[in-house]
């Protein structure tokens, strides 16, 4: 599947643009995080994966100023120059490029043109991963054709500030270190107040991660999570009223904050509490993997759905009939919905000899009770770029 998405890619590069010459090809998964949404913003802890769906870019330099980029998905063509190119017009469906290369230009990073040929297999029901996959790729791609000299911590830092221009705070760091450094077989853990991270291995336990997508879009998914963000560093302001100290909800344990609920309005207790719920199920769930305990740890992914569901608000009738229904199948280790992805979807690990049974239950489950059936994706957890 990869090789052949590059081979794709290569060949159309070449072609399109008559090239002989040296070129450059960086594919990079996709990630998805399993635990720990929405912590983000809050220093938080978060389990994730790199997933065996990818985005691939194909640079070569030019030795003038002009800016060609191909995108193999949505069919379209841009064309500029290095002095007049538009951040708002370089997009490809949910993703937009041209932030990125802004800030290279800005950066003083951007001094040759280049032509570029993008593509993936990535469903945008992956959501947030999707985004950062892209913008990895192509930098990683620039990074090399051009000799920018990037390391790896400032390949995570341009992408991420591109990325807060066009998705808001919503965007993770956490899935830029995935897409990077996950490893094949394992959970990567993520703290974010350190900026560390380190795997957990899952080598012994043979399952695969099942997309739900029901297809139905959610509208302005973004503002949503963005107004969380808002809704969170409100609680933290009222707290830092009782406790000295605070930077943000990292800092906040359940105790205190059981004992103030009455000193902050009752939706933003809400978001705050399962924001230190949510932290309190990574710190779990990493133990859990140490001792190869993968049903209490799915027990913990499905807890965390309904909690989205109740104190964040955010899902949907058919996403928590989606987990309910992936609870009652036998081999299915834990279900919950893809949080801020643009299409209702939900995840889940079931035992690889299971699937096709897994898929033939919901789907006619889904089916019976709303008239439509659902799209599924298998995917293997997988090495990010760097391994």
């Amino acid at each position: 599947m990869k090789d052949e998405l590059i081979a794709q890619n290569v060949v159309f590069h070449k072609e399109n643009f008559g090239i002989k010459d040296e070129i450059i090809t960086c594919a990079v998964p996709a990630s998805l995080i399993t635990l720990g949404d929405h912590t983000h913003y809050n220093d938080g802890i978060i389990l994730s994966c790199a997933v065996n769906r990818y985005a691939v870019s194909t640079v070569n330099k030019r030795e003038d100023n002009q800016i060609n980029i191909s995108f193999g998905d949505c069919e379209l063509n841009y064309n500029s120059t290095l002095n007049d190119f538009s951040e708002n017009n370089i997009r490809c469906g949910q993703v937009a490029f041209g932030p990125l290369l802004n800030l290279l230009r800005e950066d003083g990073l951007l001094i040759n043109g280049f032509n570029c040929s993008i593509r993936s297999n990535i469903p945008a029901s992956i959501g947030l991963g999707n985004v950062s996959a892209h913008q990895i790729s192509l930098l990683l791609a620039l990074n090399i054709a051009l000799n920018l000299k990037l390391n790896d911590e400032q390949v995570v830092d341009i992408s991420r500030r591109a990325e807060l221009n066009f998705v808001g705070k919503i965007s993770n760091r956490a899935h830029h270190r995935t897409v990077l450094n996950c490893k094949s077989d394992a959970i990567f853990f993520n703290d974010l107040r350190t900026d560390t991270n380190d795997v957990r291995d899952i080598k012994n336990r043979d399952f695969k991660l099942i997309i739900c997508d029901t297809g139905k879009v959610i509208a302005n998914i973004s503002d949503i999570c963005n107004e969380r963000i808002s809704e969170c560093k409100v609680g933290v302001d009222g707290l830092r009223l009782y406790i000295w100290g605070i930077k943000n909800l990292r800092d906040i344990n359940l105790e205190f904050l059981e004992k103030h609920f009455h000193m902050i309005p009752k939706k933003v207790y809400s978001r705050v509490f399962y924001n230190v719920q949510e932290r309190i199920r990574v710190e779990k769930a990493t133990k859990l993997l140490s001792d190869n305990d993968y049903n209490k740890f799915g027990e913990l992914i499905n807890e965390s759905h309904f909690s989205l569901r109740r104190d964040y608000e955010i899902g949907s009738e058919d996403l928590d009939f989606l987990v309910n229904e992936a609870s009652k199948i036998n081999g299915v280790i834990a279900s919950k919905m893809i949080s801020c992805s643009p299409i209702e979807s939900t995840f889940n690990f079931v035992e690889n000899n299971k699937v096709s049974n897994f898929i033939e239950e919901i789907n006619t489950s889904y089916n019976e009770k709303y008239g439509k059936k659902l799209t599924f994706y298998s995917l293997n957890i997988v090495n990010g770029f760097n391994n």
